[in-house]
């Protein structure tokens, strides 16, 4: 299931119906709903495909920050 789900997110980027909003304003909110939804059961697949270059991350969706620093 997540080949076929990866395959037709390809094919919706190329075809220009799901670009970040930096990219199409006017697609800015299937951008945010797609994501929103997928990010909830496949975490890891906007790093995969990496569709967002160049996007932002979004406020709700960053890492909380610990506070602590590590060293290696």
């Amino acid at each position: 299931m997540p080949e076929s789900l990866k395959n037709i997110l390809l094919v919706m980027s190329t075809s220009g119906y799901l670009v970040p909003q930096s990219e199409d304003a006017s697609q800015g909110k299937l951008w945010i709903e797609t994501w929103k939804r997928l990010d909830r059961f496949l975490p890891d697949l906007r790093k995969q495909l990496d569709l967002d270059a160049n996007e932002p991350v979004m406020e709700d969706q960053q890492a909380p920050e610990t506070g602590t620093t590590s060293t290696v």
